[in-house]
């Protein structure tokens, strides 16, 4: 089994049976952080400071127009999205994993994904892409 190598990770508030919602859009949820744990390695490796209502959501950006680079291997001119798009409709959470120990990529992972809000009363429904993991099983708590 290999280890994942990357996770995108996207909110919506709109939930189950809303048919009049587009789904292709996501919603930012006031993120604030955003972690995942393979095993006891933590990705990315410090806090981002998010704050969406202020436009502090750089970081994510630019983790999200890496992905390109990281996944394809090779440099890109131009993101998928600038960076007011990203905002509005696509704010995706990629976390590059695979700069990895060697301890890591082989045996079991237990992976654990955490994630801070600035306004967390409101639920959201949570969509978790993992790229090439086999039998994987996931809780959700």
């Amino acid at each position: 089994m290999q280890t994942p190598r990357h996770a995108i990770i996207a909110f919506h508030k709109a939930g189950k049976g809303k048919i009049a919602a587009d789904m292709s859009i996501f919603d930012n949820c006031s993120l604030q952080n955003i972690r995942i744990f393979l095993n006891s390695e933590i990705y990315p490796y410090n806090d981002l400071y998010l704050d969406y209502e202020n436009n502090k959501f750089v970081t994510l950006h630019e983790m999200f127009a890496n992905f390109q680079e990281s996944y394809y291997l090779h440099k890109t001119t131009q993101p998928i999205c600038n960076l007011m798009e990203f905002k509005s409709h696509a704010p995706l959470t990629h976390i590059d994993c695979s700069r990895q120990k060697e301890t890591l990529q082989t045996g079991s992972i237990v992976m654990r994904i955490e994630f801070e809000r600035n306004n967390p009363p409101q639920p959201i429904l949570q969509h978790i892409v993992l790229y090439y993991m086999k039998n994987i099983s996931l809780t959700i708590f």
